[in-house]
């Protein structure tokens, strides 16, 4: 399973919760309209980052209903 921005980085988007769904490689690679995953993009495969953003996100949101 892939992250997939909903709106792009460059187009200002964030590592949330909100703007992030699951696809799989397949579907991810018919969003962009060429591969994605480990050699995609200039510094490598970020699916390691974002999935502790993501992770990060939720769990800050955890945090915030138990108060």
């Amino acid at each position: 399973m892939h992250a997939h921005h909903r709106q792009s980085l460059r187009g200002g988007g964030w590592h949330h919760l909100g703007n992030l769904v699951t696809v799989c490689q397949y579907c991810h690679d018919g969003i962009h309209g060429h591969p994605t995953g480990s050699g995609y993009g200039v510094g490598g495969f970020n699916g390691l980052r974002v999935l502790r953003a993501a992770g990060r996100a939720f769990l800050r949101g955890i945090r915030w209903v138990l108060r």
